[in-house]
């Protein structure tokens, strides 16, 4: 009776931390997603409009895509301390 006590009790605290992990993974993503949306958003904007726009604005859209890049590295590290 004890082992089945203790079984059941470890089955238990292993489904809590593997729901702790996926809703770390699904934060962590949907910060990911969130950077995404807005370093590409003004890229996409000024895409579909055919807005013409002056050389600084456009050299500033294009960094800011690129910058996305940069960014997911550091998200990960913050979020995860052992990447």
């Amino acid at each position: 009776m004890r082992s089945h006590v203790v079984a059941s009790t470890q089955k238990h605290s292993v489904n809590i931390s593997a729901k702790k992990s996926e809703l770390k993974a699904a934060r962590t993503l949907g910060i990911v997603v969130i950077v995404f949306l807005i370093c590409l958003c003004p890229y996409f904007c000024v895409s579909l409009t055919g807005q013409v726009i002056n050389p600084s604005a456009a050299a500033f859209v294009i960094c800011l895509f690129y910058f996305n890049s940069c960014l997911n590295p550091v998200i990960y590290a913050f979020c995860y301390p052992w990447f």
